[in-house]
């Protein structure tokens, strides 16, 4: 009877000590729940400068909370049509600071056109975004020191291409006509930089 009454007590022991473990493991089951995460935008591809974004663009991804980017983009919709202001890699998070304004560069002024640059410095594309106003100057070489003068005011950034390398930077930004064609001239005989003058609206 003895014997009994203690293989009750320690079934009894084993059946408390299964229980007190699995109402742990909901716990922590319960705490690993999508609270700790949140569900984001992501590029579907490498997307280049300019880019008007479409369903095939963007997907979701599922990130813990304490890694996502601050104002994060977790709804899709809220992207279609809009342009990517700068290169984006396949996998990377839409924040509001990587796409802009709905509308921005979607259509060019009468009279004006898309020009594109080469820019003597490899880096001097880095943190551009489409929508962006910059001054072009052109740098020149003279007996007394080099010269700098502004060829093209406030000149908007109309893509940014992805860097590919080589020692000089290409930048495509929209100028009247007469402008575009002062550019072709003097990117013959001086080095093409920019000056930002005016981020663009996200």
């Amino acid at each position: 009877m003895d014997r009994l009454r203690s293989a009750v007590l320690d079934h009894r022991r084993l059946l408390a000590a299964v229980c007190t473990g699995l109402a742990v493991l909901l716990t922590v089951v319960a705490v690993r729940q999508p609270g700790d995460t949140v569900t984001v935008a992501v590029a579907a591809a490498d997307l280049p400068s300019g880019h008007a974004l479409t369903d095939a663009d963007v997907t979701m991804a599922r990130l813990p909370r304490t890694a996502a980017p601050t104002r994060v983009v977790t709804d899709v919709e809220t992207l279609l049509g809009r342009r990517v202001g700068g290169p984006m890699r396949a996998g990377e998070v839409f924040t509001d600071a990587r796409v802009l304004s709905a509308g921005t560069g979607d259509q060019l002024p009468d009279g004006h056109v898309v020009t594109t640059l080469r820019l003597a410095d490899a880096t001097a594309t880095q943190g551009l975004r489409v929508g962006d106003r910059v001054d072009v100057v052109a740098v020149t070489a003279r007996d007394d020191g080099p010269r700098a003068t502004v060829v093209a005011e406030s000149a908007q950034v109309a893509a940014v291409p992805a860097p590919d390398g080589a020692e000089e930077a290409t930048l495509a930004v929209q100028t009247p006509r007469e402008t575009a064609l002062t550019l072709a001239r003097v990117g013959l005989e001086a080095q093409l930089s920019v000056v930002v003058v005016s981020p663009g609206a996200v």
